[in-house]
């Protein structure tokens, strides 16, 4: 059973359920420019092709930290799982992935 982060209610993706995704990066101020560019030239555009909505970027930086945020909306967990199956395979993604170096913190949300 696929639960979300935080959430102990049994069946909570039942059939009706959009899943909303939270994922937030942390990354060295510096990079925060190149992550959002990154996150609107490449991995927006592949999301979408899988059947998720993407929402943001949304950014900020402290000090040295940079913090980026945004938001991906699926239709229930099955497309939720293949689609980012997907988004790692696609040949657009492996080719940029690991270039810049982020922490990521994901929490999945539910509605319906």
């Amino acid at each position: 059973m696929i639960m979300c982060t935080g959430c102990a209610e049994a069946g909570c993706h039942a059939s009706g359920t959009i899943l909303r995704e939270r994922r937030d990066y942390r990354c060295a101020a510096i990079d925060v420019d190149a992550v959002v560019r990154r996150l609107r030239t490449v991995v927006f555009p592949i999301l979408a092709e899988h059947g998720a909505a993407p929402d943001g970027p949304w950014w900020r930086s402290q000090d040295a930290t940079g913090f980026v945020a945004y938001d991906v909306e699926w239709p229930d967990a099955d497309r939720m799982s293949q689609g980012w199956t997907a988004f790692r395979a696609d040949p657009r993604w492996r080719a940029v992935a690991g270039d810049l170096t982020v922490q990521v913190e994901t929490q999945t949300w539910h509605s319906g």
